[in-house]
This record gives C-alpha cells, structure tokens and sequence, in this order.
C-alpha cells in the first residue's frame, strides 16, 4: 500500500468509528432508556396478572379446605402473607 491509500484508510476507519461512537452514545441515550420502561411495565403487569391468579387459588383453596369463603379482609391477609413467602422463597425470580 502507498502512503496515501493507507492514509485514506485510517482517515475513513477514525470516521467510522466517530459514527459508531455516536450510534453507540445515540442508543443508550434515547433507545436504552424505552427498552427500560418497557421491560418495567411488563414486569410490573406480569407481576399483576401473578397476583391476580395466586389470589384466585388461595380463595379456591380455602372454599375447598375450609369449606366457607374467606372475608375480604382475611383474604387480603392471606394472599399477602402467600405471597410474601413466595417471594421470599425466590418463587418468582
């Protein structure tokens, strides 16, 4: 290679990486930050549709186990306490 062509060469390759750099810095400032959000709310409706079901369980449990249904309250207290166990045992990692 002369001098030029592999002075052209390194010309172009520092552009391109200025333009990789700035693509780079261009997603985690914009594209990263969404990518974020998302990934929370799935988790987080996830985690609802979770809830949502163990409590139905806990309430059919209890109508089969103790034949009666449970007051609200003691529902409540009951699916909170499920669910703190479970999240303690890592169920839900």
């Amino acid at each position: 290679m002369s001098q030029t062509s592999l002075s052209e060469f390194q010309t172009i390759m520092s552009g391109l990486q200025t333009d990789l750099k700035k693509q780079n810095r261009d997603f985690q400032d914009s594209l990263l930050p969404q990518i974020e959000k998302e990934v929370e709310y799935y988790k987080q409706s996830r985690m609802k549709e979770i809830d949502q079901a163990v409590e139905a369980i806990v309430q059919r449990a209890s109508q089969e186990i103790f034949n009666k249904s449970l007051s609200l309250s003691d529902h409540q207290t009951l699916v909170i306490q499920s669910l703190e166990k479970a999240k303690k045992e890592g169920i839900f990692d």
